[in-house]
């Protein structure tokens, strides 16, 4: 049980995020999820054990509902954002380009993703593209099968160069359809 003096300072972190309309439990993973400060893969370090972080992340995943998911992907808190994004796609949301285009222009912001044995700092905007590609190209016997549009890889490459795409995502340009 927090002392009264941890429970306002709770309050006043979930007021100043804005998630007061989540019951008392989502707001302790909400929390949790942020103060762990980066995204994780299912497996992280030398034993490749899944972290405490990809647990939270799939109880999120299933507790949170669509206008639970909107609020958050207005949030001020770039987690936030990432995490709702990383949901968003995991469920197929008809939003998730929307929330990529709203994330974009953050080239100045880092988001920590660590995947195995490695952590690296990236910019939101190449976290959520990154993000996006990984989860819409998809490598079948060495060619691409891909669900983004023309005018989503055009968006695209306002942001990385078309060698930088195909050379990360195996000629993903070459396959707009």
């Amino acid at each position: 049980m927090l002392s009264a003096c941890h429970q306002k300072e709770r309050q006043k972190l979930v007021e100043r995020l804005g998630l007061e309309i989540f019951d008392t439990e989502k707001q302790d993973s909400l929390l949790a999820f942020i103060a762990y400060d980066e995204i994780t893969c299912r497996t992280i370090g030398d034993g490749a054990e899944v972290s405490d972080q990809w647990l939270r992340y799939n109880w999120l995943q299933k507790a949170l509902s669509h206008k639970e998911l909107q609020v958050l992907a207005k949030s001020d808190n770039t987690l936030l954002r990432a995490l709702v994004f990383r949901i968003s796609i995991q469920k197929k949301d008809e939003n998730v380009f929307a929330l990529l285009q709203a994330n974009a222009e953050d080239t100045l912001t880092g988001i920590y993703y660590s995947c195995g044995c490695s952590t690296q700092e990236i910019s939101v905007s190449d976290y959520f593209i990154k993000t996006f590609l990984e989860n819409s190209v998809i490598v079948d016997k060495n060619e691409n099968v891909i669900s983004p549009t023309k005018e989503q890889i055009q968006f695209l490459l306002k942001y990385w160069s078309k060698d930088e795409l195909d050379s990360k995502f195996k000629n993903v340009t070459a396959y707009v359809r």
